[in-house]
């Protein structure tokens, strides 16, 4: 495991799994710091793709065909990883098109539904596509517009390698403190959390203008009732937020309701008060484009912040203040309409 710019060594956990089964993960192997090496037994005859996230880098993303295998062989795979700088040039190499392909197929989509991530966790960065033929560069640029990243954040230009390529032209960020880290998901390691984290409710959404929580929205709060009677020391802040369309007073107090509603389910729901605060945040931190209806639906969303894990190391996230009931108006605009 390598930094593809210094070719030092890193530590990273590589996670396998293999082709055509289930998504389950197969078995997953980490890198050692001081070499960078790693090692994994896998059977002959069978497709494994490897997935690599290391903070700081764009994820890794391999496949490794192994054929039948009739006595002890072993194979040398590198893993380059991509720091996420300016200027940083990053392959794509499962957008590798055919002679007259007009269309993406599923492992490319699943190659650019990874930049969308990439994309939602830096919500102001922009990127420069690259690639031979305008016309692909066209349909990866109207996919990624489709899927909610705004059109200006991806700018193309012909290139005269082959492949498909993005550079990092900008990496502006709204709070150098946030570190979202992806979709919540209640099997996720207690060990691995650090005061400041976000994760996103992602099956928590919202009608324009509406605080309702339905039913698929319930499942996902219900899960987090589970992790956090599960992890006692747990204690986070609940954020609310909207898409742009509004004024920033209408969104500040429907993001900041969309909140306190969530909080009221999971004290209903068994969890301490004491362990739960909330804010709205209106309008001020988009993962995704407003200029798009499936833009604005993702950024109708709540998050959770990491506010103390029960380390005795870490400390509190300053500025978060208790839960506490206190009346709240309805907001009296209703114009986050789609």
């Amino acid at each position: 495991m390598l930094d593809a710019q210094t070719k030092l060594p890193l530590q990273s956990r590589i996670q396998y799994y293999e082709e055509g089964a289930t998504e389950k993960e197969t078995g997953s192997a980490l890198s050692n710091k001081q070499k960078g090496n790693y090692q994994m037994v896998l059977p002959g005859d069978h497709t494994y793709r490897f997935l690599t996230f290391k903070e700081g880098y764009y994820p890794a993303y391999k496949l490794l065909e192994v054929g039948p295998i009739e006595e002890y062989t072993e194979l040398i795979q590198d893993i380059y990883l991509y720091p996420i700088e300016e200027g940083t040039k990053i392959p794509l190499h499962q957008l590798i098109f055919e002679s007259g392909e007009s269309s993406l197929d599923e492992e490319q989509q699943e190659e650019l539904n990874r930049v969308i991530i990439f994309m939602k966790k830096y919500p102001l960065m922009e990127i420069a596509l690259e690639h031979q033929e305008e016309d692909r560069l066209t349909m990866i640029q109207n996919y990624l517009e489709d899927k909610g990243v705004a059109r200006k954040r991806v700018k193309t230009q012909l290139g005269e390698e082959e492949g498909t390529t993005f550079t990092i032209t900008n990496l502006e960020v709204i709070d150098k403190t946030v570190q979202r880290v992806g979709d919540f998901d209640e099997s996720i390691r207690v060990s691995t959390l650090r005061n400041g984290q976000i994760f996103r409710l992602g099956h928590l959404h919202y009608e324009a203008d509406s605080t309702t929580i339905f039913g698929s929205s319930a499942q996902e709060l219900l899960q987090l009732v589970a992790f956090l009677q599960k992890n006692k020391s747990i204690q986070l802040e609940i954020g609310g937020h909207t898409n742009s369309l509004p004024s920033a007073t209408y969104c500040d107090s429907l993001s900041t309701l969309r909140a306190r509603k969530a909080v009221d389910f999971l004290i209903e729901n068994g969890v301490d008060e004491n362990r739960l605060s909330y804010k709205g945040y209106g309008k001020q931190q988009p993962i995704a484009t407003n200029e798009t209806i499936a833009g604005r639906k993702q950024n109708q969303r709540i998050e959770i912040k990491i506010t103390h894990t029960g380390k005795k190391s870490q400390i509190n996230v300053s500025g978060v203040s208790t839960y506490k009931i206190v009346p709240i108006e309805e907001p009296v605009e209703t114009r986050e309409n789609h």
